[in-house]
């Protein structure tokens, strides 16, 4: 691995079964990349993909909501998942 990258890891539940998914992410940007934070919607657009671009971009960019919204996702999947794989009665 690159010296230039950070493993994450995000553990995920299936059924009595944790496996870790683990994501990859650079820490440093390359030539020509852009940062999230500096891209600009067009506020006076009729469109809905700014929109909802801009929530997206706000969840990437405020940790501890995105990270709220990861662990609310991961508890309603978990409950999915386990009705989904239980055996009938």
């Amino acid at each position: 691995m690159k010296a230039d990258t950070e493993m994450v890891s995000l553990p995920l539940q299936f059924g009595s079964r944790t496996k870790t998914m683990r994501v990859v992410q650079k820490s440093q940007m390359e030539i020509g990349e852009v940062d999230i934070s500096a891209i600009k919607f067009n506020a006076k657009s009729r469109d809905d993909i700014p929109r909802i671009l801009r929530g997206l971009q706000h969840l990437y960019l405020n940790l501890p909501l995105r990270r709220a919204l990861f662990d609310l996702l991961q508890t309603r999947m978990h409950r999915r998942w386990t009705s989904a794989l239980a055996a009938p009665a």
